[in-house]
């Protein structure tokens, strides 16, 4: 492929002008200046810009440039060619200032906030102070839905590019692993275990993986499979690395083989609804001894004052006020 799209978000611009840029990393490469896709039809400096975003804010040498440009093949005229690519460069994004020149050679100036990874670092730090699973396995689910594909594929043939795309697919299972975490933590075993499996046979490796598969699958009535999982994760490390699993995994496996209760799924959560007042008080029924006694009081007219009171705590059955009776007051 010989053209890439690069996306930016805010900076300063030729003339005091105010670019939005955004680059895109993750996946194909794109660029957007000022809501605009900036498009190169050319393929060497667009090898060039990828270049010089995967070593944003680093200077590169002009010697490793054409290295990268050209390898064993280079030009006589590669240093002056260079030069010209970084002219069209820096016209294309409309800011000079955008790739600098000094002694180390030329950087690329990203400013914070202008990467789609910078999207994606903002939300697993903001998953990791969650403590609710839901969120953090939302916020992370969104970290995740960023990657649009391998990160600049279409440059794979470029060290630099191979460089950021390991560290990149790294951080990527890391991610990955951190919102299963989540979804099991949430009861979700069942809906995980066609996404472990991939991710296993993806990272064969990674042991992470095969614990949470094994997790789910146990939780799922499936220990069996379980268990097999763990052996053919150990075989793979034992051939491949020499060595035997990690304790994480290693505990997981006695844990399933021994059916150890804290492999149980989580109980479930629900919201409790709050039910705690008393119930209106009821009217003043059911006391007919205390109620043949007020009348006697009324009925039988002592010379004395008489003065009666209805006292009790709340909900034993004291009349409410439209139902208490009317009494006279004797002398």
């Amino acid at each position: 492929m010989t053209g890439f799209t690069v996306v930016s978000w805010t900076r300063p611009a030729l003339g005091g002008k105010a670019f939005a840029m955004e680059f895109g990393l993750l996946g194909s490469l794109r660029v957007v200046v000022d809501g605009r896709p900036a498009t190169l039809d050319q393929p060497m400096p667009s090898r060039l810009l990828a270049v010089l975003i995967c070593r944003a804010g680093t200077p590169v040498s002009v010697d490793a440039l054409i290295e990268e440009l050209w390898g064993g093949t280079r030009p006589a005229t590669a240093r002056k060619t260079v030069q010209l690519y970084v002219h069209r460069l820096r016209r294309m994004l409309g800011d000079p200032d955008r790739i600098r020149h000094g002694a180390g050679g030329y950087t690329l100036v990203i400013h914070p906030g202008e990467r789609d990874l910078d999207r994606v670092e903002d939300l697993v730090r903001a998953a990791r102070a969650t403590a609710d699973p839901r969120g953090r396995a939302a916020k992370l689910a969104d970290a995740l839905a960023t990657w649009r594909g391998t990160p600049m594929a279409e440059f794979a043939g470029l060290s630099a590019v191979r460089a950021l795309t390991d560290r990149l697919a790294d951080y990527r299972a890391t991610v990955l692993e951190m919102r299963v975490d989540a979804d099991l933590e949430l009861g979700r075993h069942a809906d995980l275990v066609g996404e472990l499996a991939e991710a296993v046979a993806h990272h064969p490796l990674r042991e992470r993986f095969a614990a949470q598969l094994m997790l789910a699958l146990y939780r799922c009535g499936r220990q069996a499979e379980a268990l097999a999982v763990y052996r053919r994760t150990r075989d793979r490390l034992v051939a491949e690395l020499g060595v035997e699993p990690g304790p994480e995994l290693h505990d997981r496996h006695l844990a399933v083989l021994r059916a150890d209760p804290e492999l149980d799924p989580p109980a479930r959560w629900t919201a409790v609804r709050a039910a705690q007042l008393p119930p209106a008080p009821q009217p003043f029924t059911g006391r007919t001894a205390e109620l043949d006694r007020l009348d006697r009081l009324l009925t039988d007219r002592p010379a004395a004052l008489v003065i009666s009171a209805i006292s009790g705590t709340a909900g034993v059955g004291k009349p409410n006020p439209e139902n208490w009776h009317t009494f006279k007051i004797t002398h």
